[in-house]
């Protein structure tokens, strides 16, 4: 049986799918008539399309996902959800942070030579590099602090985006 012919594993995607966001954004399915959903399976996420308008595929996938063996969008609903994971564009994820005040570029480049003279994004660093390196986001936030307080002491996921998403 393939992906597209698995009727349990379609039902669990379409939870989190959206066929006319699907067809509007990728006008070249809405012509060829496809079964939206089947085309995202087998071959949507394998070209970094977004099966709804939070889901930002191609971020998702380049700070969560090592292999490209499954559409990211079931790897958040088996484990992002659990694990603080977001489906969030990046720029939305920012957009929330900072105004929260629990990043700030001008600290993270101050507090982070190394990353001001790269050139690097400093929010796209602290996700995909900072805070495993225990690097903090801001002076507002902590995350050895946080992660032993709100995470039962667990470093494996990016505290910052488990508080705004808590």
């Amino acid at each position: 049986m393939t992906i597209a012919e698995n009727d349990l594993l379609i039902d669990y995607v379409k939870e989190n799918f959206d066929p006319d966001y699907y067809v509007n954004r990728y006008p070249d399915i809405k012509k060829a008539g496809v079964d939206p959903v089947k085309h995202y399976l087998v071959f949507g996420y394998k070209e970094n399309r977004n099966p709804n308008d939070k889901f930002d595929a191609s971020w998702y996938k380049s700070v969560y996902i090592k292999n490209d063996t499954i559409p990211s969008i079931i790897d958040y609903l088996n484990k992002g959800k659990c694990f603080a994971t977001t489906p969030y564009s990046f720029s939305d994820i920012k957009k929330m942070c900072i105004e929260k005040g629990v990043f700030s570029n001008e600290y993270y480049l101050a507090s982070n030579p190394d990353v001001a003279a790269s050139g690097y994004d400093p929010f796209k660093h602290y996700c995909k590099y900072g805070w495993k390196e225990l690097r903090n986001p801001s002076d507002n936030f902590d995350n050895v602090w946080y992660t032993l307080n709100n995470m039962g002491g667990c470093f494996e996921n990016n505290p910052l985006i488990h508080y705004i998403y808590r």
